[in-house]
């Protein structure tokens, strides 16, 4: 199992999401091995936790020289440690913030008030200056009538461009 290999070298965070997939795409099987991978998911949980970002939407977060994604987001799983998360709103200031990822807990990274962008100022609703148009149904058309030639009436093509039947014998 990958996830197996993963654990062994060192890398929790890959190994735990190796052993869930085992788990999600195992139909049937050995009980033994399920139970194996289990026990494992359960035991590197200790050392993984989660980044949660709070901000306005959109807001962009960076950790480990691996972009996180943009707010709204799911958690992220990350080794428990500290980090210095970067994080930047539309049309706010980047900032980083420090955040301690203890296992088996998630931790909330939140954008500063100060690093929100400026609010919006809120704009008049403008009067209508004149009606809005109203739909007229057109008329039904026909289509034109198809016109039929006859072969002979056809331009002739460059002999590149007939087809040719072949035939094998």
């Amino acid at each position: 199992n990958i996830g197996a290999t993963y654990r062994r070298l060192g890398r929790p965070v890959e190994a735990i999401e190796a052993y869930e997939q085992f788990l999600r795409d195992m139909v049937s099987g050995e009980v033994w091995a399920r139970k194996e991978a289990q026990a494992a998911v359960r035991a590197l949980s200790q050392q993984v936790g989660a980044l949660d970002v709070e901000g306005p939407v959109g807001t962009k977060a960076v950790a480990v020289d691996r972009v996180i994604g943009e707010v709204p987001l799911k958690p992220v799983r990350l080794r428990a440690g500290t980090y210095s998360v970067l994080l930047q709103a539309p049309g706010g200031t980047a900032t980083v913030v420090e955040v301690t990822i203890t296992g088996g807990q998630t931790t909330l990274a939140r954008l500063p008030p100060e690093a929100m962008p400026p609010p919006v100022p809120p704009t008049a609703a403008t009067p209508p200056s004149e009606p809005s148009p109203q739909l007229v149904a057109e008329p039904k058309r026909e289509p034109p009538p198809l016109e039929l030639r006859s072969v002979e009436e056809r331009p002739a093509r460059p002999r590149t461009q007939r087809w040719l039947a072949w035939g094998t014998v």
